[in-house]
């Protein structure tokens, strides 16, 4: 009997070990949701790093996060909380430790350093081969020198669908308003329902005007208008304006300008003609 009870042990130490070896237990790469807290730490932590290093207090537009076992590999366009000052991109690697998610690595964006492309990211696999391999975006399915796929493909503006505004209770407006709804959570760590002043969408594009409260109403903040994308995660916001005092009205002019970044956003979604309110 005891020869065989340390047999039934041994073959479960040498299964453990296989399934180990294999990654039968690895974590599948996800893109956690604005208002995951997961997405919240794993930005917290690149935060950290941005102001340890270059003194600036920032929020982050998340072009690619992908996150398992404990790593994440995210590229982000840095800016300041009222999106009057735009920052260089910033790829990092990410690791969760006992004192939150740390920055393990960030590469170079300068023009003559290397490209982040699939030879880069062998060379962080050969470097840290826990490293799931699946937070990388491979194929050099990306822009610029970041080399990390877009996580949500837009439909263009070529099917020419009408703009429209969903109406109270469509699933339509309550996916674009927890679009924007968790960029607030992210951006400002607040919870907030919408008074919404204008909405409009169009092939996967919203532009809205908004007054955001507290749930109970009592805590008014700041209008927030945005531009926002539907992928495949959901509605994302793009672009948010800033509306302090001095910044550039948010016009025609305006509208032509941010066509000219994002041409496939349908016209017909912006309040032309000067009908917008600050």
């Amino acid at each position: 009997m005891r020869i065989k009870k340390y047999f039934i042990l041994a073959a479960v130490v040498v299964l453990a070990a296989l399934f180990a070896s294999c990654g039968a237990f690895a974590e599948e790469p996800y893109a956690p949701k604005p208002g995951d807290p997961v997405r919240k730490a794993v930005m917290d932590g690149l935060r950290e790093w941005v102001m340890e290093n270059h003194d600036l207090k920032v929020i982050f537009v998340v072009d690619h996060l992908l996150v398992a076992d404990g790593w994440a590999w995210t590229e982000t366009k840095p800016q300041s909380g009222d999106g009057k000052q735009k920052y260089e991109p910033i790829a990092a690697l990410l690791r969760k430790t006992a004192q939150g998610w740390q920055v393990v690595h960030v590469p170079s964006m300068e023009e003559d350093d290397p490209p982040a492309d699939d030879e880069y990211f062998e060379g962080l696999l050969e470097e840290m081969p826990e490293i799931p391999r699946g937070i990388f975006p491979w194929g050099g399915k990306t822009s610029g020198k970041i080399k990390a796929a877009a996580p949500t493909p837009k439909t263009t503006a070529s099917s020419g669908e009408k703009p429209y505004t969903p109406k109270p209770g469509n699933s339509v407006r309550k996916a674009v308003m927890d679009g924007l709804r968790g960029w607030m959570k992210e951006s400002y760590d607040i919870d907030v329902v919408f008074v919404i002043d204008h909405l409009l969408v169009a092939d996967g594009w919203a532009w809205t005007n908004t007054r955001p409260q507290s749930a109970d109403g009592k805590n008014r903040y700041d209008r927030v208008m945005a531009l926002l994308s539907k992928g495949n995660a959901g509605w994302r916001v793009e672009f948010v304006p800033s509306l302090e005092k001095g910044a550039p009205p948010v016009d025609d002019a305006f509208f032509n300008k941010l066509l000219g970044h994002f041409p496939d956003a349908p016209k017909g979604i912006f309040p032309w003609g000067g009908r917008q309110s600050k």
